[in-house]
């Protein structure tokens, strides 16, 4: 099982239907609380953070799941302007960290990456 954290349901029905088509699960949370929950439940191999989502802080975030999920794996994304964003959660020990357009340049790609072996 994996998971992704964020509010943008563009980005999160890409993701999902991606994820699908290569024949795997990613739930979707849309608070800290949520995925915190979903971690919980599910101990995640992969946690996909959106770093756009609203009032996101990588560092806390990443702490919170780790919490009740310790083998989960950390990859972001996020504005190619937010430097700063970007840099603070590869601190936090999300890698990769990549902009918006990688990532939809090479989505599937990623995915199978960062994903595995199919469910």
């Amino acid at each position: 099982m994996n998971l992704l954290f964020s509010d943008d349901l563009f980005w999160s029905s890409k993701i999902v239907e991606t994820a699908r088509a290569l024949g795997q699960e990613v739930l979707r949370a849309r608070s800290l609380d949520e995925l915190e929950t979903l971690a919980q439940k599910h101990a995640p191999g992969c946690v996909i953070l959106d770093l756009c989502t609203r009032q996101i802080d990588a560092a806390a975030t990443i702490a919170r799941v780790r919490a009740v999920a310790p083998g989960a794996r950390f990859r972001g994304f996020g504005r190619h302007t937010d430097e700063e964003g970007l840099a603070r959660a590869r601190a936090a020990g999300c890698e990769p960290v990549l902009a918006r357009s990688a990532l939809q340049a090479r989505l599937p790609e990623y995915l199978g990456e960062w994903l595995g072996k199919p469910v």
